[in-house]
């Protein structure tokens, strides 16, 4: 597991996905020939499904400022973080990073507080776990989603969906179970070697 005084490598990008909108926050430069690479083949594949997605790229002078903005201003807007393994990988290496991170300005030493995520500006330790998540933000991981329905051997694919109308409570997630065989979903990125 990540630990605090593990989270030795640098967070080189950090990618946000949320409605026809995708921001790659990086450290690097990206020419715009290489975003134009990554948003023209996400919506070829993307093209079967009816969707198009718009792509912005934010290069930050250094990781403690693309973490601070990560943190301070782009997740307390966030409604759900969601990914897979988030919760075991992602998120707990993302606030170990922070924590361990410090910049100077003018005298004076600058940190990064992960609580700062949470509406209430605290974290949760989750039991029997290494990780904490921010009090009163849904955290949503595909992967112990999977785990849990992986004991259905009829469920070989989820699909999740948004229905209010069906849930009784406005707004839910429903996962809907469905057999069928994927096609091979193959992504050639060798040649972006910023991700």
């Amino acid at each position: 597991n990540v630990v605090k005084e593990g989270a030795a490598t640098q967070v080189l990008s950090i990618s946000i996905v949320y409605d026809d909108k995708i921001i790659l926050l990086g450290l690097k430069e990206m020419p715009q020939d290489m975003q134009d690479r990554i948003i023209t083949n996400t919506n070829k594949y993307f093209e079967k499904f009816g969707g198009e997605y718009k792509f912005k790229y934010i290069k930050y002078d250094d990781e403690f400022d693309m973490l601070y903005a990560f943190f301070y201003k782009m997740i307390p807007k966030m409604p759900i973080l969601t990914g897979w393994n988030f919760l075991n990988y992602d998120w707990l290496y993302l606030v170990n990073r922070a924590r361990k991170l410090s910049k100077w300005t003018n005298g004076k030493e600058y940190k990064i507080d992960p609580a700062v995520s949470s509406l209430t500006k605290r974290m949760n330790k989750i039991w029997s776990t290494e990780f904490e998540v921010p009090a009163h933000r849904m955290i949503f991981d595909y992967m112990q989603l999977y785990e849990i329905c992986e004991r259905f051997e009829d469920a070989k694919t989820i699909t999740l969906s948004w229905d209010g109308e069906q849930s009784g409570i406005g707004l839910g997630i429903v996962a809907k179970f469905q057999t069928f065989e994927p096609e091979d979903t193959t992504i050639d990125i060798t040649d972006v070697d910023t991700w």
